[in-house]
Protein backbone atom coordinates (compact mmCIF):
# COMPACT_ATOMS: atom_id res chain seq x y z
CA UNK A 1 0.00 0.00 0.00
CA UNK A 2 1.27 3.37 -0.95
CA UNK A 3 1.66 5.97 1.67
CA UNK A 4 -0.83 8.34 0.14
CA UNK A 5 -3.34 5.89 0.28
CA UNK A 6 -2.70 5.12 3.85
CA UNK A 7 -2.93 8.71 4.41
CA UNK A 8 -6.07 8.97 3.06
CA UNK A 9 -7.83 6.15 4.86
CA UNK A 10 -6.61 7.13 7.98
CA UNK A 11 -7.93 10.98 7.38
CA UNK A 12 -11.41 9.21 6.41
CA UNK A 13 -11.49 7.24 9.66
CA UNK A 14 -10.72 10.16 11.75
CA UNK A 15 -13.39 12.51 9.77
CA UNK A 16 -16.03 9.59 9.88
CA UNK A 17 -15.12 9.33 13.96
CA UNK A 18 -16.05 13.20 14.22
CA UNK A 19 -18.39 14.23 11.77
CA UNK A 20 -19.79 17.20 13.39
CA UNK A 21 -16.49 18.67 14.06
CA UNK A 22 -14.17 17.69 10.68
CA UNK A 23 -16.43 17.88 7.95
CA UNK A 24 -15.43 19.28 5.01
CA UNK A 25 -11.74 20.01 6.71
CA UNK A 26 -9.31 17.66 4.79
CA UNK A 27 -10.53 18.28 1.18
CA UNK A 28 -10.81 15.93 -1.75
CA UNK A 29 -7.33 16.75 -2.29
CA UNK A 30 -5.63 13.65 -4.20
CA UNK A 31 -3.07 11.76 -2.13
CA UNK A 32 -2.27 8.94 -4.55
CA UNK A 33 -1.60 11.40 -7.41
CA UNK A 34 2.29 9.71 -6.99
CA UNK A 35 3.29 12.51 -9.83
CA UNK A 36 2.07 15.58 -7.49
CA UNK A 37 2.96 13.65 -4.71
CA UNK A 38 5.48 11.06 -4.20
CA UNK A 39 5.96 8.55 -1.57
CA UNK A 40 9.16 10.02 -0.46
CA UNK A 41 7.58 13.73 -0.66
CA UNK A 42 4.83 12.25 1.91
CA UNK A 43 6.56 10.59 4.19
CA UNK A 44 9.32 13.77 4.18
CA UNK A 45 6.05 16.23 5.18
CA UNK A 46 4.58 13.70 7.76
CA UNK A 47 8.68 13.74 9.19
CA UNK A 48 8.39 17.49 9.70
CA UNK A 49 5.00 17.53 11.24
CA UNK A 50 5.54 14.75 13.65
CA UNK A 51 8.62 16.75 14.79
CA UNK A 52 5.78 19.52 16.18
CA UNK A 53 3.47 19.43 18.66
CA UNK A 54 0.34 20.57 17.38
CA UNK A 55 -2.58 21.59 20.27
CA UNK A 56 -4.85 24.11 22.35
CA UNK A 57 -1.82 25.04 24.20
CA UNK A 58 2.74 29.28 21.30
CA UNK A 59 -0.43 30.38 22.13
CA UNK A 60 -1.03 30.07 26.13
CA UNK A 61 -5.15 30.94 26.44
CA UNK A 62 -6.11 34.77 26.76
CA UNK A 63 -2.73 35.71 23.98
CA UNK A 64 -4.88 35.22 20.61
CA UNK A 65 -3.85 38.36 19.46
CA UNK A 66 0.08 37.45 19.42
CA UNK A 67 -1.11 33.83 17.80
CA UNK A 68 -2.37 35.34 15.18
CA UNK A 69 0.21 37.89 14.60
CA UNK A 70 2.49 34.85 14.81
CA UNK A 71 0.45 32.88 12.03
CA UNK A 72 1.27 36.39 10.13
CA UNK A 73 4.44 36.97 10.51
CA UNK A 74 5.39 32.86 9.59
CA UNK A 75 3.50 33.38 6.37
CA UNK A 76 5.05 36.05 4.73
CA UNK A 77 8.05 35.63 2.15
CA UNK A 78 11.17 35.16 4.24
CA UNK A 79 13.52 37.98 2.51
CA UNK A 80 10.44 40.77 1.69
CA UNK A 81 7.61 39.60 3.43
CA UNK A 82 5.60 42.73 4.41
CA UNK A 83 2.10 43.13 6.40
CA UNK A 84 0.38 45.35 8.36
CA UNK A 85 -2.20 44.54 11.34
CA UNK A 86 -4.85 46.91 13.02
CA UNK A 87 -4.60 45.69 16.75
CA UNK A 88 -7.04 47.39 19.67
CA UNK A 89 -4.69 49.37 21.72
CA UNK A 90 -4.77 47.46 25.00
CA UNK A 91 -2.54 45.10 23.34
CA UNK A 92 0.78 46.78 24.05
CA UNK A 93 0.13 47.41 27.76
CA UNK A 94 -0.55 44.24 28.91
CA UNK A 95 2.01 43.48 31.31
CA UNK A 96 1.73 39.76 30.34
CA UNK A 97 2.64 39.77 26.99
CA UNK A 98 5.59 42.01 27.36
CA UNK A 99 8.30 38.97 26.92
CA UNK A 100 6.65 38.52 23.41
CA UNK A 101 6.10 41.92 22.55
CA UNK A 102 10.29 42.47 23.04
CA UNK A 103 11.29 39.13 21.55
CA UNK A 104 9.22 40.50 18.40
CA UNK A 105 11.56 43.72 18.56
CA UNK A 106 14.64 41.89 19.21
CA UNK A 107 13.54 39.45 15.98
CA UNK A 108 13.23 42.84 14.01
CA UNK A 109 9.58 41.67 13.02
CA UNK A 110 8.32 45.42 13.76
CA UNK A 111 9.06 48.12 11.87
CA UNK A 112 7.35 50.66 13.57
CA UNK A 113 3.91 51.03 15.57
CA UNK A 114 1.33 53.79 14.66
CA UNK A 115 -1.27 54.72 17.28
CA UNK A 116 -4.50 55.60 16.15
CA UNK A 117 -7.42 57.56 18.20
CA UNK A 118 -10.71 57.18 19.03
CA UNK A 119 -13.80 56.83 16.96
CA UNK A 120 -12.06 56.15 13.39
CA UNK A 121 -13.71 53.19 12.62
CA UNK A 122 -17.45 52.32 12.39
CA UNK A 123 -19.35 51.48 15.11
CA UNK A 124 -16.32 51.27 17.61
CA UNK A 125 -15.26 54.35 19.76
CA UNK A 126 -11.73 52.28 20.89
CA UNK A 127 -8.79 53.20 19.95
CA UNK A 128 -5.94 51.23 17.93
CA UNK A 129 -3.22 50.60 16.69
CA UNK A 130 -1.26 48.98 13.52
Amino acid sequence: MTVGVTLQKAMRAIKKANPETLFGIFGDASLTNKDRLSDETLTNLIEHYSQHKLNLSTPPQGFADYAFQQHIQKSLDKNNGRSISLWPHGILFRDAEAKMRRKMIEEDLVECVIGLGPNLFYNSPMEACE
